[in-house]
C-alpha cells in the first residue's frame, strides 16, 4: 500500500484516503517496539472479533510507512484539515506524532 500511495500521490482522494494510510501506519508502528500500547488498543476494539493481522517482520516496512504518513498527515496535511471540532483534530494530531516516533524509531 505504501509504494502505491508514494508513487500516486495524485490519487489522494480517488484511489485512496488519509484515513487508510494512518490506520495501515498504525498497524505497522503496533508491530514494532515501542507499538505494544497499539496492540492493545486494537485488541480493545476488536470487541472479540479478532485483532487485525499485524506484519510478522514490520521494520522493512517502517520507512516507506513513515514515508506515506508524512505525506498525508505531516504539518497540513489532508490528515488535520477537515476536522469539526478542535479536541478531535488535537487527538488526531497526537496519534499521528505517536506512530512517526515509533516509525523513526525503527529506521
Amino acid at each position: 500500500m505504501f509504494t502505491y500511495v508514494l508513487a500516486n500521490r495524485g490519487l489522494l482522494w480517488r484511489e485512496f484516503f488519509p484515513d487508510e494510510v494512518v490506520a495501515a501506519a498504525a498497524l505497522v508502528a503496533a508491530a514494532l517496539p515501542g507499538g505494544e500500547h497499539l496492540q492493545r488498543h486494537l485488541a480493545e476494539l476488536s470487541d472479540g472479533a479478532g485483532m487485525p493481522p499485524l506484519p510478522t517482520s514490520a521494520s522493512g516496512l517502517a520507512a516507506p510507512a513513515l514515508e506515506a504518513l508524512l505525506f498525508v498527515a505531516g504539518p497540513g496535511g489532508p490528515w488535520h484539515q477537515g476536522w469539526t471540532a478542535e479536541a478531535d483534530r488535537l487527538d488526531a494530531q497526537r496519534t499521528t506524532d505517536g506512530l512517526v516516533a515509533i516509525l523513526r524509531a525503527a529506521i
